[in-house]
């Protein structure tokens, strides 16, 4: 499933995103900015972005990294360069000179990148990329994932602006608002939230990152299990998707012989979630 993700990504990238100079953020969006100014081919400088973002996070977060990751870092800037060199984008039959046809870019590029993406979520994967300077601003800064990805997200939009116009920035804003709803669709459904059960020997560790780093509380109940009969201390929570990599990283660092389990939560009500509230029926008058 990654490696078909990753062809999902580079296709949509090569022949969508980068004959229509479209800017989505991300590493093909700073590729198009920097083929612009400095007349770097994009699948030359999208390969180096990878694998010199993919080093740093070896080299500063260590095991946190999966197989997954890298062999998304491996597999996307090869796919991205057989399209980008040896597919003609002109046999979807695109025009730059057509602003109809930058919208039609930016719509299916940006669900067909949600597809892969989603995709890349639910094989358990990372895209690499800009995700590890997520993480790294997660271990390091206390960043909040969500905050850090918008940052990247409006730099990178913001330089496709400068360079290419305010017309042409839109719709990369478009196909990201599209990427984001593919990726609610394929990953978790109507649903963002998340429910996570864990049973670990090391729940002080891992309930101190849920309260302290994600800023969620969290239910605790002694169990015993089934096999050994010995008590355990099981971890509740309920998290939004943005944040369930975070924690799937920490478990693995922590405790990475933990038992994990993950429900599609139909709606959590409540503080940082959906506020609890009761509709007050109304009384219509009898008119007279």
């Amino acid at each position: 499933m990654i490696m078909v993700a990753n062809a999902l990504l580079a296709f949509a990238s090569a022949l969508f995103f980068v004959p229509m100079n479209i800017i989505n953020g991300g590493m093909n969006g700073l590729s198009l900015v920097f083929l612009s100014w400095f007349e770097i081919p994009v699948d030359i400088t999208t390969a180096i972005l990878a694998w010199s973002l993919f080093l740093i996070g070896l080299l500063f977060l260590g095991k946190t990294f999966t197989a997954q990751t890298f062999l998304s870092t491996l597999l996307y800037p090869i796919f991205f360069f057989i399209f980008v060199r040896y597919v003609d984008p002109q046999w979807i039959g695109f025009s730059p000179e057509e602003e109809t046809h930058r919208l039609l870019a930016s719509v299916f590029g940006g669900g067909l990148v949600g597809l892969g993406m989603g995709l890349s979520f639910l094989a358990g994967g990372s895209t690499g990329g800009f995700d590890i300077v997520i993480m790294l601003g997660q271990k390091f800064y206390e960043w909040k994932a969500s905050i850090t990805s918008l940052v990247i997200d409006v730099v990178i939009v913001g330089l496709g602006m400068f360079t290419f116009g305010i017309v042409v920035g839109l719709y990369g804003v478009i196909a990201t608002v599209v990427t984001s709803i593919m990726i609610e669709v394929v990953f978790v459904g109507l649903s963002r939230v998340y429910l996570i059960t864990i049973v670990s020997s090391k729940p002080k560790e891992i309930n101190q990152f849920i309260i302290e780093k994600l800023e969620r509380g969290s239910t605790i109940y002694t169990a015993k299990g089934g096999f050994k009969q010995q008590p355990l201390d099981v971890i509740q929570v309920a998290i939004h998707r943005r944040e369930y990599f975070s924690l799937k990283q920490k478990i693995a660092e922590v405790d990475p012989s933990a038992f994990v389990m993950i429900n599609q939560a139909r709606a959590v009500l409540g503080l940082g979630f959906h506020p609890l509230t009761i509709p007050v029926p109304t009384l219509k008058k009898k008119s007279s």
